[in-house]
């Protein structure tokens, strides 16, 4: 069992100085990604000024009645500015949402295999829409995290 601190902690672990990630964002936007912890969700970073950027917020957290702790919900974001579009006769391809879908896989892959090894429990919920709005493009999913957290 693991705490939000501990949660928030490893994904701070898993994403700062990350090569891979580091890489790609430098290779395809010309910079690393800034990455926000703790966001305020009705007052986010601006896409404009950010991207590439990874925004982990806390969302919900709950307990079942049967539940002695509780489930903590990390939302993940990660977001990017891509203005390409590729024209192939009749069909116009905006190729912002492939590069998101790749950029937030690398992300869950890192998130998930530091909280793996650290023995943190969570599931992920497909809670949360992607949006796509040209040229900003957004990926999103939320961590249920169970915490230490003990209730009588």
């Amino acid at each position: 069992m693991s705490t939000l601190k501990t949660a928030l902690s490893e994904v701070k672990a898993a994403l700062n100085g990350n090569s891979a990630i580091n890489s790609w964002c430098q290779e395809n936007f010309g910079r690393i990604p800034k990455i926000f912890i703790g966001i305020d969700p009705k007052n986010p970073p601006e896409m404009e000024k950010n991207t590439p950027m990874i925004c982990i917020g806390t969302g919900v957290r709950y307990r079942e009645p049967a539940q002695a702790y509780i489930v903590h919900a990390l939302d993940v974001a990660c977001s990017i500015e891509c203005n390409e579009i590729i024209v192939t006769g009749q069909v116009e391809e905006y190729t912002g949402i492939n590069l998101v879908d790749e950029f937030a896989l690398m992300v869950e892959k890192a998130v998930t295999k530091r909280f793996n090894s650290k023995g943190i429990p969570g599931t992920q919920e497909p809670s949360m829409t992607d949006s796509y709005q040209h040229p900003f493009y957004e990926a999103v999913w939320t961590y249920l995290i169970r915490s230490a957290s003990r209730l009588s």
